[in-house]
């Protein structure tokens, strides 16, 4: 598997598809024939972009050649090849989660402002309805916000998040890094609901001094109708 992404995703995996994938719908999914592979696509990413995922069909790893194939043809096509460093500051530009860091066996959807993939009224209920419903009657001791740096700083995950007085340990950064689109220094992290307020003044504790930062929307951090797959719906 391999992913497009970006606004030229559409055009550049039409460059190597026999089909036209532009009809594909958000997280939709399509069967086409890539470079001549059998391949699906799936119309979702990790990166806040549009794009695709590519599927090979009946490519193993110890036999990679039709995938290569591909991957060759979709570079010749205008694709630019990006590891997970790139990867990681879209998906944290974009606000999403990463499991096992932002979220884990130990979070719940509600303080992870995920709420929206929780139905409460799914017939038949579902395996951790009584433990959320009475997170949603208590309320969240903690809860995920966004970080913007102020000054000079990047936020890393494991620092510290103090109060805006600098006088005492809230919370913790759980992803930060620099924003390439904005250009300074943002994160994810979480602290008790008292401190979340947008525009509320926080510190970073950053190799033993604190850095003062905001809290911000973070689901994007950007601008959308600059940046990531809405900006052409808006």
């Amino acid at each position: 598997m391999m992913a497009v992404q970006g606004p030229r995703a559409v055009e550049t995996v039409n460059k190597v598809t026999e089909e036209d994938v532009s009809g594909v719908k958000r997280f939709g999914i399509a069967s086409v024939t890539a470079a001549g592979h059998p391949c699906f696509v799936t119309r979702t990413g990790y990166t806040g972009e549009d794009g695709f995922e590519v599927y090979v069909m009946d490519c193993p790893l110890e036999s990679p050649g039709k995938a290569l194939e591909v991957w060759n043809a979709l570079v010749d096509a205008g694709a630019v090849p990006c590891g997970l460093g790139a990867r990681d500051s879209l998906r944290l530009e974009a606000g999403l989660n990463l499991s096992g860091q932002d979220i884990d066996e130990g979070t719940n959807p509600l303080e992870a402002k995920l709420r929206w993939v929780v139905k409460f009224k799914k017939p038949g209920g579902f395996i951790g309805k009584e433990a959320l419903e009475k997170v949603r009657g208590e309320g969240v001791k903690r809860t995920q916000v966004g970080v913007a740096m102020v000054g000079r700083g990047i936020p890393r995950h494991g620092y510290e998040i103090w109060d805006g007085g600098g006088s005492k340990r809230i919370g913790e950064v759980t992803s930060g890094g620099l924003a390439p689109s904005l250009g300074y220094g943002i994160a994810l992290g979480y602290v008790p609901p008292g401190y979340s307020e947008l525009g509320a003044k926080i510190y970073i504790m950053i190799r033993g001094r604190l850095a003062e930062g905001k809290i911000v929307k973070s689901h994007p951090f950007y601008d959308e109708t600059v940046y990531g797959w809405k900006r052409d719906v808006n």
